[in-house]
């Protein structure tokens, strides 16, 4: 039994690296119109208590996914359904401007760097801003500049960001610098930590 357990683990891990999947956790939150959020860990409380299937904790999107935005349609119609259920008057799942922008907990498994990136841009107009810009990216010892200029960007990045002046390549999150206002000067660093 021991040694089934074992060989499925490494089948398990040889399946993931075949595949080459990323995948990007948010956590699950309902908004109800109020400006309150709720996790889903505290709504899945209440739907246990009345009988109703509970809520995922993460909105996850995959590399191998084919529309990110299917999914997150889905999981904003199930929570509408939990929270009307619940008795409350309006319920749809929290979005964000860019990711841990206002809510920390998303982190991604798999690949890092690109893979995060991509991930997070299939998410644009949908759960995150769709006037959101990327200035570049690090991951380890990788690095990107979005810009026609990126020796320019790059100086810009150096001169004001010191996270990114100093980011640490051992590091296994993503740090994404981004712009989101409408001239899309602004610069935002969101960090995306590998899950633990």
């Amino acid at each position: 039994m021991k040694s089934a357990i074992i060989i499925m683990t490494l089948l398990s891990f040889t399946i993931w690296d075949v595949c080459g999947s990323t995948t990007l956790k948010i956590p699950v939150y309902a908004n109800d119109g109020e400006e309150n959020y709720i996790s889903a860990s505290d709504l899945n409380k209440q739907l246990i208590k009345v009988g109703i299937k509970p809520l995922p904790l993460y909105l996850e999107i995959s590399s191998n996914d084919q529309n990110s935005y299917k999914k997150f349609e889905q999981l904003d119609r199930e929570v509408s359904h939990a929270m009307k259920s619940l008795g409350h008057e309006y319920g749809e799942l929290r979005d964000e401007i860019i990711p841990n922008s206002d809510m920390q907990g998303t982190c991604y498994l798999g690949d890092g760097g690109e893979e995060v990136v991509d991930l997070v841009f299939s998410l644009a107009d949908h759960f995150y801003t769709d006037q959101m810009n990327l200035w570049g990216w690090k991951h380890r010892d990788e690095m990107n500049i979005e810009s026609e200029e990126p020796e320019t960007t790059l100086k810009f990045l150096n001169e004001n960001s010191a996270i990114w002046k100093n980011w640490n390549s051992e590091d296994d999150a993503v740090l994404m610098v981004l712009a989101y206002s409408d001239d899309g000067d602004d610069m935002n660093e969101s960090i995306i930590p590998k899950c633990e």
